[in-house]
């Protein structure tokens, strides 16, 4: 039933095998193999016996192909960009061979970014999976009135996952970087702190302007563990996953540091009274993110860019994106160093042909960013004031949600009530309120 998809791309997912004893759990594991990739659509097996032969049974697969992948891009204006360029294309199931190959890329007048990837999901035939990854980023914000603070990071790496069971993973992965952090005289006194301390820093005069910045060439190990038993990748309703990511500087790096996250879904699909035929159903989700990350050696203090920032659709829709947490001394967003959010979902039952594609929610979400490190911050009087865990700081939202998955990418529409939030007050900084928000990334 499929033009699309190479044959050993599909016979390789396979756990019952051909001449094999019959196994209903194998023949059922093989279709959730095969519906679980992300460019099939549906699958449908059907075992029926040989004539004449009492003991032999026939496999019927049908194979409904689904989107390989996604391409978009887009052409806008800003005055503190001027004219914005952006591709974006990924390819789940490239030439039919079941590799995954990505590509982004955007420029404009202070900034541009480049990243390539290619995923092998069977480098060998015991389903190694092996990922090569190149990005390229230049962000030149020093000129842009909401931030002065510019990244210039030079990245290859490579990953490869080794299969333990049929639901379980290890990865083991290695970068090397080089990046150029850099701030001007007017950025935020812990901008200009870290800068002058770690890395190889340096002061000179750049567009006219006196800038002060770091640089540094990194080493970065990687290791996880996942498990994974959703019915399907995109829009699962059964199952549960677990992810767990390590990030390590290797020793002697001149920014030395070490990043933890842990990711957990959870499905659950629930019988609904027969009311309506076509309705007879109802999924609840919950997901759940927890991040840590520390500096090592003579560090003072984890990278800016690598801080954990929570709000808006991925976290706790209601607030604007990476606005909770941590203010730096100019009362900007400047991320946590150890970050809890979790998004509880009832996902309202739709007509068949439109359940694949769109989704309709009601969600409670939470969360929020804390700073457990050295860095100093001050309130709105100049005082001392810290960010330390403290779950009594959870932000908490409730709304409705629609995703549709469209050739261009996963649109997300949100409307959210804030339930739990700070007000600004004379000393303390308040959280920044987004209603509505509206997102497009990628599904696969």
């Amino acid at each position: 039933g499929t033009t699309e998809i190479n044959d050993e791309v599909l016979r390789r997912e396979m756990r019952q095998l051909e001449g094999a004893i019959l196994s209903n759990s194998a023949v059922e594991r093989s279709k959730q193999r095969i519906q679980r990739l992300p460019y099939v659509e549906d699958v449908e097996l059907e075992t029926t016996p040989v004539p004449g032969t009492p003991d032999l049974v026939d496999i019927d697969i049908k194979v409904k192909d689904g989107m390989p992948g996604q391409f978009g891009g887009g052409i806008g204006y800003s005055e503190s960009q001027s004219v914005i360029l952006s591709l974006n294309t990924v390819h789940t199931n490239f030439l039919g061979t079941g590799e995954r190959l990505a590509l982004d890329a955007s420029g404009g007048s202070y900034s541009k970014y480049y990243r390539l990837s290619h995923t092998d999901p069977y480098v060998t035939i015991d389903g190694i999976a092996r990922t090569l990854n190149f990005s390229y980023s230049d962000v030149k914000q020093l000129t842009a009135s909401y931030s002065d603070f510019s990244t210039e990071t030079y990245l290859a790496g490579i990953e490869l996952a080794y299969p333990l069971t049929e639901h379980q993973y290890l990865s083991y992965g290695i970068s090397f970087s080089h990046a150029e952090l850099v701030t001007s005289l007017y950025s935020s006194t812990q901008l200009q702190d870290w800068v002058r301390n770690n890395g190889d820093p340096f002061f000179r005069l750049e567009g006219g302007t006196y800038v002060l910045g770091t640089k540094a060439d990194i080493v970065e190990l990687s290791s996880g563990w996942s498990f994974d038993t959703r019915d399907r990748l995109l829009f699962p309703t059964r199952g549960s996953a677990h992810r767990f990511n390590v990030n390590v500087t290797a020793p002697g790096s001149p920014i030395e540091y070490l990043t933890a996250n842990y990711q957990y879904q959870q499905y659950l699909k629930l019988p609904l009274p027969p009311v309506i035929p076509s309705l007879d159903s109802l999924v609840f989700s919950f997901e759940g993110r927890i991040g840590y990350a520390t500096a090592l050696g003579k560090t003072t203090a984890v990278p800016p860019n690598r801080q954990f920032l929570i709000g808006g659709p991925d976290s706790v829709r209601g607030f604007r994106e990476g606005s909770l947490g941590p203010r730096d001394s100019l009362g900007n967003p400047y991320g946590g160093d150890a970050a809890i959010s979790g998004q509880f979902e009832a996902i309202l039952p739709m007509p068949e042909k439109f359940e694949r594609s769109t989704r309709l929610s009601l969600f409670f979400d939470f969360g929020q960013a804390f700073h457990v490190g050295d860095t100093e911050f001050r309130n709105r009087t100049g005082g001392r004031t810290d960010y330390d865990f403290d779950l009594s700081e959870l932000r908490t939202s409730a709304g409705i949600s629609v995703e549709w998955l469209a050739p261009l990418g996963l649109f997300r529409f949100s409307y959210a009530f804030p339930l739990r939030y700070e007000r600004d007050t004379r000393k303390r900084f308040g959280d920044e309120i987004e209603r509505f928000q509206f997102s497009i990334g990628r599904a696969f």
